[in-house]
């Protein structure tokens, strides 16, 4: 008789997703960091006043959305580690509202300010959207992803 081995079924948090969870512990904590480190000062606020009405709502604007996408980060983190089936879209709208946002704060901001977008800040948006689309693939083919998060 000729024995046959079975895989185990591709579940629970291992793999890639054993990498995802680490993003998704310390993600949260580096999004709260930089949305407090771009908190300004009343002189920045002073400035954005004088500067324009247009500028002080480009700064309110931001600040609102940084404190939104905390939120919507920690949400998501709390949808992974509860293994919800909710957690694969949830992940990729967040991710796609914060690939907009960046996109369309920085044209804001240039069009404002009237500043050019060089190269560098073009970079800096390349490297999110790889690194999203990445795992917005995993997300979408994996087998282990369908099987884990079923709850």
């Amino acid at each position: 008789m000729t024995e046959t081995t079975m895989e185990p079924e591709l579940t629970g948090i291992r793999g890639w997703l054993a990498l995802m969870a680490l993003g998704m512990v310390f993600g949260p904590l580096r999004t709260l960091v930089q949305t407090i480190d771009r908190n300004y000062t009343g002189a920045e606020w002073d400035s954005f006043a004088r500067h324009s009405y247009s500028a002080l709502l480009v700064a309110y604007g931001e600040t609102l959305i940084g404190w939104l996408i905390v939120l919507l980060v920690f949400a998501v983190t709390g949808l992974f580690f509860m293994k919800s089936r909710h957690f694969p879209k949830a992940y990729i709208v967040v991710v796609l509202f914060s690939l907009v946002y960046t996109i369309v704060d920085l044209v804001v901001v240039s069009i404002v300010f009237d500043v050019e977008i060089d190269t560098l800040i073009s970079t800096e948006i390349f490297a999110p959207f790889a690194f999203s689309a990445s795992w917005i693939a995993y997300l979408t083919n994996s087998r282990r992803v369908a099987n884990t998060f079923v709850k």
